[in-house]
């Protein structure tokens, strides 16, 4: 079955070079094997860095950052195009343990009831990096030395039955970032599929990397995209009560750092800013997006 790796990245070249050099050093045990990854408009070099010292790689380059969600299914796309039967998804600052791609591979060949496969993921110093693996609050332990099910499958290193998608339909691009790979993985539970997290194949993960190159427009679009979630999964009652928790907390935090503004502190004009654009996001939201918001009932 043929596999398609799609990775994508965002002004991350440093991290993108080692992930990809640790592909390589992997998928030559998997026959036919694509790679592509999907650059989110970068501005430091990324795409011509690729071309020159990995040119197998498939490459799809945005004029514009779409957020993850958008990128991630032109990836999807194209491995569809390809006719890959697997897809692994990962963010560009992983770099992949010998053995743990064809690990995930073998695993889902052998496995036939499990539609998707998630591993270890680690520090770059070797200590355990947990993750998200429910949809909700869980007060069961989740016992990181063995293998489980999972419910929250998310787009940092996961590799899944291209046919998920024919079942799920892709990410929801309403999402910038944060949210669509929950959002994915609610539709993904509703419609019966099993994820499973085997801890003997190891990813490391720098962690963070996308977040700290775009943080205004993430922090920013964050409070409209939770709004949004809440009212298409959890319907209008829930998604109301976020949207009135959400709105008081901007203000709040707008009213401290204004206050805090008078007294010179550092670092408040930006955040200050951010809660301003924030507000400024989700009125137009709610003033524009009727048709959005009815999805929650």
């Amino acid at each position: 079955m043929k596999l398609a790796i799609v990775v994508v990245t965002y002004n991350a070249w440093n991290y993108l070079e080692k992930c990809l050099t640790s592909i390589s050093d992997e998928i030559g045990n998997l026959h036919n094997a694509e790679t592509i990854v999907v650059d989110n408009a970068s501005w430091d070099g990324t795409s011509n860095l690729i071309k020159q010292q990995f040119p197998w790689v498939r490459v799809i380059n945005n004029s514009v950052n779409y957020g993850p969600a958008y990128a991630f299914n032109q990836g999807v796309n194209l491995a569809r195009d390809l006719n890959c039967g697997l897809i692994l998804l990962a963010n560009s600052d992983v770099f992949f343990a010998p053995g743990s791609i064809k690990g995930m591979y073998d695993h889902l060949i052998a496995n036939s009831p499990a539609d998707g496969v998630c591993v270890g993921l680690h520090n770059p110093d070797g200590t355990r990096q947990k993750f998200r693996t429910s949809l909700g609050l869980s007060f069961r332990r989740f016992d990181w030395t063995k293998r489980q099910r999972v419910f929250f499958f998310g787009t940092g290193c996961h590799m899944m039955r291209t046919s998920c998608f024919e079942k799920v339909g892709l990410y929801d691009e309403n999402y910038y970032f944060y949210n669509e790979d929950l959002d994915w993985s609610i539709r993904a539970a509703r419609k019966g599929l099993y994820f499973e997290y085997i801890p003997s194949f190891t990813v490391y993960h720098w962690g963070g990397i996308g977040r700290k190159q775009n943080h205004f427009h993430i922090a920013a679009d964050l409070p409209k995209s939770n709004v949004y979630f809440y009212y298409k999964n959890f319907g209008k009652f829930v998604g109301t009560l976020a949207l009135i928790i959400i709105v008081s907390s901007l203000l709040l935090k707008s009213i401290v750092l204004s206050i805090l503004k008078l007294f010179n502190k550092k670092n408040i004009s930006q955040k200050l800013n951010i809660q301003k654009a924030a507000m400024i996001k989700l009125r137009k939201f709610i003033q524009h997006g009727n048709d959005s918001i009815s999805l929650g009932g």
